[in-house]
């Protein structure tokens, strides 16, 4: 894409895809489409309330480092506005791991409690 960038039957056609962008990462809108799907296969995947938050906090991180290496959009105050709309999902995402239904078993609290420190750790780090 970077290269036919400039033919204008190349741009018509793909400009939905391309425009928001930076020409670097043309690929972004691939990763957009994919976050949604794993997003909606929450609820088919899983049943139990704390793997869908599992799930959806672990595509929220791989997304927000996605976006703080990369920094896909064309202006930078819309990637700054992306990275801390999807750094307070995960925020929320790690603070409703409290509020999730645990089984009698308890065999997933070293899991949420290691998911918590992961996701106030990663935007730290970064």
């Amino acid at each position: 894409a970077p290269e036919r960038v400039q033919d204008p039957v190349f741009r018509t056609r793909w400009r939905f895809l391309l425009v928001r962008f930076r020409p670097q990462v043309w690929w972004w809108g691939l990763v957009v489409l994919v976050r949604a799907v794993w997003l909606s296969l929450t609820q088919v995947l899983f049943r139990e309330g704390t793997q869908q938050l599992f799930w959806v906090l672990l595509m929220l991180l791989v997304y927000l480092i996605g976006i703080l290496v990369f920094l896909p959009w064309q202006r930078l105050s819309i990637s700054f506005i992306d990275v801390t709309m999807h750094a307070a999902m995960v925020l929320l995402c790690a603070l409703l791991f409290r509020f999730a239904s645990v089984e009698a078993d308890h065999a997933d609290d070293g899991l949420a409690s290691s998911l918590m420190f992961l996701s106030f750790a990663v935007p730290l780090i970064c």
